[in-house]
């Protein structure tokens, strides 16, 4: 049996088609912004992007810091860096830093099981379980070592819980990780699994994250 169109039946088509259009469904997106202060005094900012596209979450962060002395900068510190996962493994790892003048880069990709590192501190092959250090991921807080989103050095830490620290946000649950040489950060996160902040040394004085007002729940990207 052949089949054929008319003119009229392909003018028809057309018509449904612009009134009952094939639906986009368009990605999800969420972001946070954190304050960072240092000694009490605002340094600079930390924004987080999270979209998530079918089966594929991407995270972009930008970090600025500057520190000033009289009115002149001190100390600026650039970080940016972008992350790529699919069921809950990262799938690759871009980050471009100078660190007062000093530049650093990390660019991890998978293989398998495995992530090739290439970074201006570290080059290698390490677990496919490894996380970078970008903190907004909660189920990161149990896998080892961490891979600098900076220079791509990696960090053997381990993870406890401490409880509230004067500092950290309301009701949030605080986790000190630390390689128990160079790398301690304190990390707080909400109930939902949310990341509310973090503190660190900042060159001897306190350095704290503080989320700003608005922002909004990453907690179902992180899986």
């Amino acid at each position: 049996m052949t089949c054929s169109l008319d003119r009229r039946s392909l003018m028809g088509f057309g018509i449904a088609a612009l009134l009952f259009p094939t639906p986009v469904f368009a990605a999800e997106t969420a972001s946070r912004r954190f304050k960072i202060s240092r000694a009490g005094s605002d340094i600079g900012t930390h924004v987080l992007t999270v979209t998530r596209d079918g089966d594929t979450v991407r995270a972009e962060t930008v970090i600025d810091i500057a520190v000033k002395f009289l009115g002149i900068t001190a100390y600026r510190y650039e970080l940016a860096y972008s992350e790529v996962y699919r069921d809950g493994l990262l799938q690759s790892l871009n980050g471009k830093a100078n660190d007062d003048g000093k530049p650093g880069y990390v660019k991890v990709v998978r293989s398998g099981d495995s992530l090739q590192i290439d970074g201006s501190s570290y080059s290698g092959i390490v677990s496919g379980l490894c996380v970078p250090t970008s903190y907004w991921r909660m189920p990161g807080l149990g896998a080892t070592p961490w891979i600098s989103t900076q220079t791509g050095e990696l960090f053997a830490v381990s993870t406890v819980e401490t409880g509230a620290l004067p500092h950290s946000a309301p009701g949030s649950r605080v986790f000190r990780a630390s390689d128990n040489a160079e790398y301690t950060v304190d990390l707080w996160y909400d109930n939902a699994g949310d990341w509310t902040g973090c503190s660190f040394d900042a060159g001897g004085e306190l350095g704290i994250y503080t989320l700003e007002q608005g922002g909004d729940s990453l907690a179902g990207f992180a899986t």
